[in-house]
């Protein structure tokens, strides 16, 4: 027989794991139509906020383009010194250099160019090591292209 405290408990415990259940069934269901439609007490939003909030997404939006062209002249900056420097060099120690460059790049929201800047490490030392200065020549140029498009 077993105790009066666990027939309590397993009382309590029944009831809470049906009222879930019952509530969801008593719940008034819409239909889609219904619920597709504007609730007639909706708030309305004043022209005074919408004209803040349209233009703080026009500030976001140039702010955005300054960053992204700022980052573009970084790039063709960077890709200017590894070629001052020698692609011998560059190629020594693009590893570091690249993600220098691609942190830089993502922080000015260039995340695409970063992507690749930071991926360029991994091509260049799947190859061999007499084709890499020909294929980072390649990989920078695509670089200068994509940055002028």
């Amino acid at each position: 027989q077993t105790p009066e405290w666990v027939n309590d408990w397993l009382g309590r415990r029944r009831k809470t794991g049906q009222q879930p259940a019952q509530s969801a069934a008593s719940a008034e269901g819409k239909s889609i139509d219904e619920a597709s439609r504007p609730e007639q007490n909706a708030p309305v939003e004043d022209a005074a906020a919408a004209e803040r909030r349209e233009t703080a997404q026009r500030r976001r939006a140039e702010d955005t383009r300054s960053a992204v062209s700022a980052a573009l002249d970084e790039l063709d900056q960077w890709i200017a010194d590894q070629l001052r420097l020698g692609l011998a060099g560059f190629v020594d120690a693009c590893s570091e250099r690249c993600r220098r460059s691609a942190a830089r790049l993502v922080d000015l929201k260039a995340t695409a160019l970063a992507g690749r800047i930071d991926e360029l490490p991994a091509r260049l030392m799947a190859l061999r090591s007499e084709e890499r200065p020909d294929a980072a020549i390649r990989e920078l140029g695509k670089l200068v292209l994509l940055a002028k498009a």
